[in-house]
């Protein structure tokens, strides 16, 4: 599954394909003619036509086509579903399920949601039991060179001082922001886009991303778990009092102001971590099994460890990379 720029051309990267394929199917038909080819190369001249045939209409007039039940569909790129709602709505809970649409959910004047969707996809959205739930899936087995548009979008908009009981979020692909937001629980999975978490406030988060960038700028969490495979992490003015973090490659700078219990595993990478108020007593174990430890500006080798006797805890591993900790007494 793939998002696409909409263009009138073939894209640049389709025609040693486009040429290639019609190559081949012009070569097949022409040895078939001669009849110095057995019947299965026929066949496969015929299959090398479809293939050439659906690329090009795919291509040239921005089809997608998709398999259902009913058989072979096609449906223009261009062609979209619009919706917008209307008058007083009222709900506590958003779960958003999406296969490519960029979400947005942001503070607003009133509640109220609007999505786009290209027309290979279904789109359904409901609200029950205080529940607002946009659930998005392919209307069949899709293929072409675009399943969604550029435009294609979800955002729900809520009030500044409303607070939600929970959001859930399971997206594929695409760009997500959560912004202004007051909610107890927030859940976010995403295979394959970039994150923005800014000036909002949360009870417990949970986020799980595959390969995207992650972006948190003053929002405090009282309790946070985050797994990223690949991205860059910055998160500034991220305060917890409970944190589980593992990271595997990319970039790592995460500052802000920590209580209780912290864990921070990385694979490989280097990580930066600021932390807020340096008089607030710790438990150290850091580790940095191929790499460097510097704490407070200085060198402390691979291994370091304090007890302080502190019911706050920091925990710290990387296997490949340095470890740099640093303080800092207010922001």
């Amino acid at each position: 599954m793939s998002i696409t720029v909409i263009r009138k051309k073939a894209p640049f990267y389709l025609k040693p394909v486009l040429k290639k394929t019609f190559s081949a199917s012009i070569l097949g038909i022409g040895k078939v003619l001669k009849g110095g080819i057995a019947i299965k190369s026929f066949w496969i001249s015929v299959a090398s036509i479809s293939v050439f045939v659906v690329v090009v209409l795919t291509a040239l007039l921005n089809l997608t086509f998709y398999i259902d039940d009913s058989g072979l569909h096609y449906v223009l790129v261009k062609d979209i579903d619009v919706f917008k709602s209307e008058g007083s709505i009222e709900f506590d809970s958003i779960e958003i399920i999406s296969p490519g649409a960029n979400l947005t959910i942001k503070k607003g004047e009133t509640l109220a949601y609007e999505f786009s969707a290209a027309s290979s996809i279904n789109t359904k959205h409901s609200i029950e039991n205080g529940k607002l739930k946009i659930e998005q899936e392919l209307k069949g087995k899709v293929f072409g060179l675009q399943i969604a548009n550029n435009d294609d979008h979800i955002t729900v908009y809520v009030p500044e001082k409303k607070t939600l009981k929970e959001i859930e979020a399971s997206c594929k692909i695409g760009r997500y922001l959560f912004e202004g937001l007051q909610v107890d629980s927030l859940s976010h999975e995403v295979l394959h886009g970039d994150t923005d978490l800014l000036y909002s406030k949360i009870g417990e988060l949970n986020i799980d991303i595959k390969s995207g960038d992650l972006l948190i700028e003053q929002t405090p969490a009282e309790k946070a778990a985050i797994n990223m495979v690949s991205g860059s992490l910055r998160a500034t003015n991220f305060d917890t009092k409970e944190l589980d973090f593992d990271f595997i490659t990319g970039d790592f700078r995460l500052e802000g102001k920590r209580e209780g219990k912290t864990r921070l595993e990385c694979f490989a990478a280097d990580m930066d971590i600021l932390i807020y108020k340096k008089d607030e007593l710790f438990d150290y174990d850091i580790q940095a099994k191929d790499g460097e430890i510097i704490f407070d500006e200085q060198p402390q080798g691979t291994y370091k460890k304090i007890d302080n006797k502190s019911e706050n805890k920091f925990y710290v591993r990387n296997e490949k990379g340095d470890i740099n900790i640093k303080f800092e007494e207010s922001y």
